[in-house]
């Protein structure tokens, strides 16, 4: 007897209480604020072949176990490592600004992902750029006078022998004379202007310059987060912006000769006074020009990943 007044006592709660308790809890079992599982799944995951470079905010690769950045510390000069927050793939930003305490931040290390260990590092503390967040977006900004991230190989190695490659990123436009990354000595670089003085996207990836057959314009994004990338084929240059072509034309001068260390907020090479004040989020590289549906792929994470 007291066996079945047990038995009822629980079905009755768990009939009564028991599903308004499932329903409430588990009404939206996989939604999140900002990012989709689907988003959170490794964006580069069977996308490595021919990469030159992957560097990110956020997590690009399951297999991946290290940090995504190494920040020092201007109050202490004291730096750390920091790593992706749990199953969200994004940076830990309570993590850092617990450990910033109110003190800027520079960024010393920007962790490549791709397996081939190219990280982007600046160890003179005068040119580190500055480490900031616009709400959990974590990015990097330099001050257009010194400031830039280092890659250890050239860009022979970055691209097809300073030819083919294939960039796609999250960068905050600005508006100055400036050379947002790549290398550069006179009319030999394989570089980009994101934005130069006249609001103009240049992309120059090889012998400038290709009969003004190299820009668009992109005020619409001077001051603004966007997609972006950047293509050179066998036989031309396309620029697309936010998943929409901007450029797609021939490219009829040379591979670009330099043995230069590929660089971020600046064309490395002969013109230190035009560093740049571009913001960077993600930045992953080929060395090839890649094929439509995995460009493609990869735009469309960007976009609803960080939200543009």
């Amino acid at each position: 007897m007291y066996l079945k007044q047990l038995l009822f006592v629980l079905l009755f709660f768990t009939t009564t209480f028991g599903h308004s308790q499932i329903a409430h809890y588990n009404q939206y079992p996989t939604k999140t604020p900002l990012r989709t599982v689907a988003l959170m799944e490794g964006i580069l995951d069977g996308k490595t072949a021919n990469i030159s470079v992957a560097l990110s905010m956020r997590k690009l690769r399951k297999k991946y176990a290290g940090p995504l950045v190494r920040l020092r510390r201007i109050v202490d000069d004291k730096e750390r490592n920091f790593y992706p927050k749990d199953a969200a793939l994004v940076i830990d930003k309570n993590k850092i600004t617990q450990w910033a305490a109110g003190s800027e931040l520079r960024i010393v290390i920007w962790y490549d992902q791709s397996g081939l260990e190219r990280n982007a590092v600046q160890y003179t503390p005068i040119k580190q750029p500055l480490f900031k967040f616009k709400g959990s977006q974590a990015y990097w900004k330099g001050d257009g006078i010194d400031d830039h991230l280092e890659i250890a190989s050239s860009i022979q190695q970055m691209t097809n022998n300073g030819k083919n490659g294939t960039v796609i990123c999250v960068l905050y436009a600005t508006s100055k004379s400036q050379h947002t990354f790549g290398v550069l000595v006179d009319h030999n670089r394989w570089s980009t202007h994101i934005n130069w003085s006249d609001q103009n996207l240049y992309f120059d990836p090889g012998q400038c310059c290709n009969n003004n057959i190299r820009s668009t314009n992109n005020s619409n994004n001077t001051n603004h987060w966007s997609q972006y990338t950047l293509i050179r084929t066998d036989s031309n240059v396309i620029i697309r912006v936010k998943a929409t072509e901007k450029l797609n034309d021939s490219h009829t001068f040379g591979p670009c000769t330099l043995n230069l260390n590929f660089t971020l907020g600046w064309a490395n090479g002969n013109q230190a006074y035009n560093h740049s004040t571009t913001s960077f989020s993600e930045f992953i590289m080929y060395k090839t020009g890649i094929d439509t549906t995995t460009y493609k792929a990869i735009e469309d994470n960007q976009i609803n990943y960080w939200q543009l």
